[in-house]
């Protein structure tokens, strides 16, 4: 069986619909074994249908000029080269209406409107604001756990472990 790049080894499932937010993809570009990096991997070997637009492209053009994308050498050069493969596996969605705007961070809204515009289900996220929209300790989230009952927001380890979960064991 031929080597499984970035640590998707075990991983077959029927393809998720999924968006990824741009710290998952700062983190595959400093760790690709990571579980961040897992993630991505299985978007580049086409195991997941990834949607991305021109914001989340905006934001991983940016990744270079945060203070940790500095510390550790990121380059524009190594993101532009990551953008181009990752565009060769991605769906790519220019334009998505306005559905939903985010009460505590407004600027995380386009991942759930592009999840949306996907009709996707899942979006993958560090991002405290993002995770905290399902999380039914936090009042505000209320309305959009009524709302959009269908979208789940995993951290990359806990997406991991859904998608062990659902593969079938081999004998």
């Amino acid at each position: 069986m031929p080597s499984e790049p970035h640590g998707a080894a075990g991983l077959l499932m029927n393809k998720d619909r999924l968006v990824f937010d741009c710290n998952v993809y700062l983190q595959f570009l400093l760790n690709p074994r990571g579980p961040a990096g897992v993630c991505v991997g299985l978007a580049l070997e086409d195991r997941v249908e990834l949607f991305v637009s021109p914001e989340v492209l905006r934001e991983i053009h940016e990744l270079p000029l945060r203070a940790v994308g500095i510390e550790r050498g990121l380059t524009p050069l190594t993101v532009g080269q990551f953008t181009e493969e990752l565009l060769n596996h991605a769906c790519f969605i220019e334009q998505f209406p306005v559905l939903y705007t985010h009460p505590i961070d407004p600027d995380d809204s386009f991942y759930v409107n592009l999840t949306l515009a996907a009709n996707a289900a899942l979006i993958v996220s560090n991002d405290k604001h993002l995770l905290n929209l399902t999380n039914p300790a936090k009042s505000w989230s209320q309305s959009f756990r009524d709302q959009y009952p269908g979208i789940t927001i995993f951290r990359p380890v806990a997406y991991l472990q859904y998608c062990r979960q659902r593969t079938p064991t081999r004998d």
